[in-house]
């Protein structure tokens, strides 16, 4: 996290130590961590311009650094297969914007990512779907499934379900770290990590969940120019920041987070209610690395 007093004065080295210490931390007390990444892991435009002196290959710094310790889930969501839909320039289809970011990632860490299909809905995708794995496991990408969930993420039981998380494959991993990241936004970084912790805990593998992101800036306050620059950003996809009431309660301190944060936690402790998975958490930010 960086204080009010520091942020000015971002000392990069210091902060990749601190990080990767609360990683290997969260790693060692949990057993297998599936660690969300939240924001580009490449470059970290956004918090580059936010935040004097932070560097835009900050979070590649961590993250390279532990290449040894962690395999690489890549994220897509199947509707964006279907509608190969543009992210770049028109003549750039999404199949080939994929290759790329793929190529970038597993250049910047030496990981060969695993490509993670979400929302796959079987009954009029599934052929578009099919094609698009051959093309990538041919580059020898190892590619899984998991499919369309009925009203996720409220209804919980059908999550639970064989027509839920119980319908998915289970992804195989070799380490007790794996990050989650992502293609774009929407691709299911969350519900893949639960779907895997619940797949894991059946088969007696204890897992957790946690989440990387640089913003917002945590123990700064809501009106601190930083955090209000972000909440600038995050309005566009409906979002908002507020404080942490269960973090304030347990520990007397303000903590930011977002409005997605809250209802992660939420979905969290429901699972926790309906099965005998522990996360071990009692507010938002005790995920939060």
């Amino acid at each position: 996290m960086v204080d009010s007093n520091t942020l000015m004065s971002f000392d990069a080295d210091k902060y990749i130590e601190i990080q990767k210490k609360k990683i290997l931390d969260k790693v060692e007390k949990s057993g297998r961590l599936y660690l969300e990444i939240e924001w580009d892991v490449v470059k970290n435009v956004q918090a580059a311009e936010i935040i004097k002196n932070f560097p835009p290959d900050m979070t590649k710094r961590i993250f390279h650094e532990m290449n040894d310790k962690f395999d690489i889930f890549f994220c897509v969501n199947a509707d964006d297969i279907v509608k190969d839909t543009n992210f770049v320039m028109q003549d750039v289809s999404y199949a080939e914007y994929l290759e790329t970011r793929l190529m970038v990632i597993e250049r910047n860490f030496g990981v060969k990512p695993v490509i993670v299909i979400n929302n796959i809905d079987i009954s009029n995708m599934f052929d578009l779907v099919l094609n698009f794995e051959r093309k990538f496991q041919k580059k020898q990408y190892r590619v899984f499934e998991r499919y369309k969930i009925s009203a996720y993420p409220f209804n919980i039981i059908a999550m639970l379900g064989e027509k839920g998380f119980g319908g998915d494959d289970h992804i195989p991993v070799f380490k007790n770290l794996v990050l989650v990241m992502w293609a774009n936004s929407n691709c299911g970084k969350f519900s893949t990590c639960i779907g895997q912790i619940c797949l894991d805990h059946e088969i007696g593998i204890k897992s957790w969940y946690a989440k990387f992101s640089v913003l917002p800036v945590y123990d700064l306050p809501l009106d601190h120019p930083a955090n209000l620059a972000y909440q600038e950003d995050i309005k566009k996809h409906g979002l908002t920041l507020e404080l942490d009431e269960k973090y304030k309660q347990k520990y007397g301190k303000d903590f930011v987070i977002t409005s997605k944060d809250q209802e992660c936690f939420e979905i969290l402790q429901k699972l926790e209610k309906h099965t005998d998975i522990s996360f071990g958490y009692d507010c938002a930010g005790e995920f939060i690395v």
